[in-house]
């Protein structure tokens, strides 16, 4: 008798003290970017990991958005010049700045093209940006956390100069999964070839000025590729590793 007491003491202290086990996480919950404004692109991102054996449908909902410390209010714009770009795990929002909130899928096993992407293009504009989401189940929204984006564009000496044809090129992600943007932030048109790592061709571009392309890799072999990117005689290289196996 004394010992079914005590397992039903012990029952209930667990019932009390237990917590539900969050269905999702992700990582980092934070993230803190300082580049300068003239830098084409921030690309920054948190990884999401299922922690349940089902696939999960997500929503993310944009919470807060302050810029130059200013906050939005209904119907306002305190963006200036920037331009925002939201990738999660099925859509791409490009460009983003009006749209608040959306739903994906998360599978339960995931993998590392789960992430929620916010891209800022800052223009050359100097400043600060804070964009905070929740994200949570459909079926269970008090199941939520929040991530926060806190980027700084720091302000930047003008030139008149022109970028080296690599210089003003950028490729993001890197490591590759399936698939990358390539980013031409120049005045000019850029032309770049895309080589496997024996040093043949299999891919040719070519980059409007100021403008991102998506290339899909997903059925490219694993390994070390370059971009042989050539304006007005100039050829330089990008490194690329496409990490499908």
């Amino acid at each position: 008798m004394k010992n079914a007491k005590n397992i039903l003491i012990f029952l209930v202290a667990c019932n009390f003290g237990a917590t539900a086990q969050e269905s999702f996480s992700a990582t980092p919950e934070t993230v803190v970017v300082v580049k300068p404004a003239d830098f084409f692109v921030f690309y920054n991102y948190t990884q999401f990991e299922n922690l349940t054996d089902d696939t999960l449908q997500m929503r993310w909902v944009k919470t807060e958005i302050v810029a130059n410390n200013r906050t939005a209010g209904h119907g306002q714009d305190v963006m200036g010049n920037w331009t925002t770009a939201i990738q999660d795990p099925n859509f791409f929002h490009n460009p983003a700045d009006g749209v608040d909130s959306a739903d994906f899928y998360l599978p339960p096993v995931t993998s590392i093209t789960d992430k929620f992407i916010l891209q800022l293009f800052p223009n050359n504009e100097a400043g600060t940006l804070l964009v905070r989401f929740k994200f949570f189940p459909v079926h269970n929204p008090a199941d939520s956390l929040i991530v926060t984006f806190d980027y700084t564009a720091t302000a930047v000496v003008s030139s008149t100069t022109e970028p080296g044809p690599a210089s003003s090129l950028w490729v993001y992600p890197n490591p590759v999964s399936s698939q990358f943007f390539i980013s031409n932030s120049s005045l000019s048109f850029k032309e770049a070839t895309l080589l496997s790592p024996m040093g043949q061709a299999v891919r040719f571009y070519t980059l409007p000025p100021q403008e991102t392309i998506l290339v899909n890799c997903s059925g490219f072999p694993g390994g070390s590729y370059f971009l042989k990117v050539e304006t007005e005689g100039q050829v330089q290289f990008k490194k690329i590793f496409i990490n499908n196996n």
